[in-house]
C-alpha cells in the first residue's frame, strides 16, 4: 500500500511538472507571436527576421531576406499593406523529436496598391481575375479609383521552437509549399498540415 501511494505521489508530480513546462511554453509562444505580430504590422522587416524561423537563413541569408521583404513590399510597381492582422486560433502544442510545435491560423487583409498610373482598367480587372481564382471571388476586392486590391486571406504559420532556435520562432504555412518540406521533416509538415 505504502508503495502504491508513493507511485501516486511520483506520477502526480511529475504529471503536474509537465503541465507546469508545457503551459510555459505555451505562454511564451503566445508572447512572441503577439510581438511578431505588432513588428510585422509596422513593417519593420530587421525586427522580422528576428522572429523567423532560422533555418531559413541557410537557404537566403538574413540581410538578403530583410532586402527581399522591402522591395516585395514597396517597390515602384506596387506598395503591399497588412491590415487587420489578428490570430484566428493556436493549435495545441506538440512534441516532434527533440523540438516544440505548432500551427496558428490567423486573418489578414492584404492591400495591393498599384502605383503606375499608365496602368489601365483591363489590366486592373486582369490582376483582380487572377486574384480571385487564387483566393476565391467573395475574399479580393477592388477599389478601381485608388488602383488597389485588397484580399482577405485566412492563412497559416508554424511556431517553432527546436535546434537552432532557443525562442519560438514562425514561418508561414501553405499546403505543397516547397520551401516548406525543404525547410522541416515531411512528418513535421503534416502534423502541422493535419489541424484545420
Amino acid at each position: 500500500m505504502r508503495q502504491l501511494l508513493i507511485f501516486s505521489a511520483l506520477a502526480f508530480t511529475v504529471s503536474v511538472n509537465g503541465q507546469s513546462a508545457y503551459q510555459s511554453d505555451s505562454l511564451a509562444m503566445t508572447k512572441r507571436l503577439k510581438e511578431y505580430l505588432a513588428i510585422s504590422a509596422s513593417y519593420d522587416f530587421a525586427g522580422v527576421v528576428e522572429y523567423t524561423y532560422p533555418k531559413l537563413f541557410e537557404l537566403v541569408p538574413r540581410e538578403q531576406m530583410i532586402e527581399l521583404l522591402k522591395s516585395t513590399y514597396d517597390n515602384p510597381t506596387m506598395k503591399i499593406s497588412m491590415d487587420s492582422l489578428q490570430v484566428q486560433k493556436i493549435h495545441p502544442l506538440f512534441k516532434y523529436q527533440a523540438g516544440l510545435y505548432a500551427k496558428v491560423d490567423y486573418y489578414m487583409v492584404m492591400g495591393m496598391q498599384f502605383r503606375d498610373t499608365t496602368m489601365n482598367d483591363d489590366a486592373l480587372e486582369g490582376a483582380l481575375a487572377a486574384l480571385q481564382s487564387q483566393y476565391g471571388a467573395e475574399k479580393v476586392r477592388l477599389n478601381k479609383a485608388q488602383k488597389r486590391i485588397d484580399i482577405s486571406v485566412l492563412t497559416g504559420m508554424a511556431a517553432l521552437k527546436d535546434q537552432p532556435a532557443d525562442q519560438w520562432t514562425f514561418i508561414n504555412i501553405q499546403k505543397d509549399d516547397p520551401l516548406l518540406s525543404t525547410l522541416l521533416d515531411a512528418a513535421l509538415v503534416q502534423q502541422l498540415e493535419s489541424y484545420k
